[in-house]
């Protein structure tokens, strides 16, 4: 059986080690990792508003699982509660049709959701 290598570059191989990192709270009392995620570029080199549309969508639903995962802990899952406006304000600022204006309803409704479900969980942690 051969082995493949594949070549990833650095900023693909930042994206997907933060994502980790956040997703299995690897580093839980290092809320930077979580700003550092979110900070980072869509990795596509084409810039429009569907790629980073995508890449904001993908980053609350990285905050979602994680905040969603019981096994995690809660300190950790209410740091990315903190976090997770900022792709919904970065989704904001790309709603420009009325699908987009739809699928950040849609995402807005999916947190008001999980936040009630959460609320007593998370603070009774």
């Amino acid at each position: 059986m051969s082995h493949i290598e594949l070549e990833v570059s650095e900023p693909t191989r930042a994206y997907y080690e933060l994502s980790r990192k956040i997703r299995h709270a690897e580093q839980p009392n290092n809320t930077l990792i979580i700003s550092d995620f979110l900070s980072l570029p869509p990795l596509s080199s084409l810039k429009n508003k569907a790629v980073q549309r995508a890449h904001s969508v993908a980053q609350f639903q990285l905050l979602m699982d994680t905040i969603a995962d019981e096994y995690l802990p809660s300190h950790w899952r209410c740091q990315c509660l903190d976090y997770i406006y900022r792709p919904l304000q970065s989704l904001q600022g790309l709603a420009n049709c009325q699908q987009s204006r739809q699928q950040l309803r849609y995402l807005n409704y999916e947190l008001q959701l999980m936040s009630h479900y959460l609320q007593a969980g998370l603070v009774a942690s």
